[in-house]
């Protein structure tokens, strides 16, 4: 799923919720608006974990990638300076 379509969604659902929240509460406005203000804080907390999740997937993802082109670079100098010490047999 693409994390912009998530986020967009996360934000839309919140901004619905307090609307219908607020337009059918029972309770007076300071309960309610103290009410959103706890639910908001949690939603918070949500998206702030689950971007922390998705930094730490892509943080994970890009040393695994980091490692493979080191190891990858390393094989290439040793094939070179294999073909460099062939070469050289070969010449003398």
């Amino acid at each position: 799923m693409n994390t912009k379509k998530m986020l967009i969604g996360i934000f839309s659902g919140l901004i619905t919720g307090a609307i219908i929240g607020v337009l059918f509460a029972p309770h007076k406005g300071s309960d309610t608006r103290k009410r959103i203000m706890r639910q908001s804080d949690d939603y918070a907390d949500t998206v702030k974990e689950k971007v922390n999740e998705y930094v730490d997937v892509i943080n994970e993802k890009f040393e695994k990638a980091k490692k493979e082109i080191s190891d990858y670079s390393e094989l290439i100098k040793g094939k070179i300076t294999e073909f460099k010490k062939t070469k050289k047999a070969t010449m003398n």
